[in-house]
């Protein structure tokens, strides 16, 4: 059973080998089997018009600046140093900075602030007994008062004029 339907034959001279998961050059749009899919195998006509990309790194901020087919690069970089990459990289470490657990050090993608201390931690020491939170041990300190050997809570008013013991 033939199927003639299926798969492409190489465009090299000397090949014309059916093959059912053919190449496509980019230049030159001919069809070849695996062994001649290469520029240098099937000696490409078209390698001279080949034109490489790739994407210039500024020499100060150290970060890919993309340059368009239709732009020279040279002008597209100097727009970025004169843009100020500078001020941008400083602009990302400070971001950083207001993400990074004071604990740990580790960068979180969202921080968690700590209502007691207002710190920022990671999700690992956002529990206040867990980074040893300065807050909590001055709020606990204001709600209890030391009479002799004992700990005595002091009284809250509530907002309707009635008093509660606080039991923290």
């Amino acid at each position: 059973m033939e199927l003639p339907d299926l798969g492409k034959h190489c465009s090299h001279e000397g090949c014309k080998q059916l093959d059912f998961l053919p190449y496509k050059c980019d230049l030159c749009k001919n069809i070849y089997c695996g062994e001649h899919r290469t520029y240098d195998e099937h000696k490409c006509q078209k390698v001279s018009t080949r034109v490489d990309k790739f994407v210039p790194v500024c020499p100060i901020c150290n970060d890919p600046v993309p340059v368009k087919p239709s732009e020279n690069a040279d002008f597209v970089l100097n727009r970025h140093i004169e843009s100020g990459c500078q001020r941008e990289k400083q602009a990302a470490a400070a971001s950083r900075a207001s993400r990074q657990c004071n604990k740990c050090k580790k960068v979180e993608l969202i921080p968690i602030k700590c209502g007691s201390c207002g710190l920022v931690f990671c999700n690992s020491h956002r529990i206040a007994e867990i980074h040893s939170c300065v807050g909590l041990k001055a709020q606990k300190e204001q709600n209890v008062r030391q009479i002799g050997p004992f700990r005595i809570p002091i009284p809250q008013a509530r907002p309707n004029g009635s008093q509660t013991t606080n039991t923290t």
